[in-house]
């Protein structure tokens, strides 16, 4: 992905230093994720966090895949 993210940022749209954006997003969703997703495997077990979390990184996938603005595509690695 860092290779491409100059090719990225000019097709969404992007200016300057916002691409880097895109690397950022993909860390901060990891941490996040991490946060959110260790205490509901607790609650409920491994097998269904794991298929939200799935669920959840496909959906985002198909975000950035569609995105036709640069706003959306961060939204979709986040």
């Amino acid at each position: 992905m860092l290779p491409a993210t100059g090719v990225i940022g000019a097709d969404l749209g992007a200016t300057g230093n916002e691409t880097q954006l895109i690397i950022s997003y993909i860390f901060i969703g990891l941490a996040g994720g991490q946060l959110l997703f260790g205490p509901l495997s607790d609650s409920f077990g491994r097998k269904p966090a794991v298929y939200i979390g799935i669920t959840i990184f496909t959906v985002g996938c198909l975000v950035s895949l569609t995105a036709q603005v640069f706003s959306v595509m961060l939204c979709g690695r986040l």
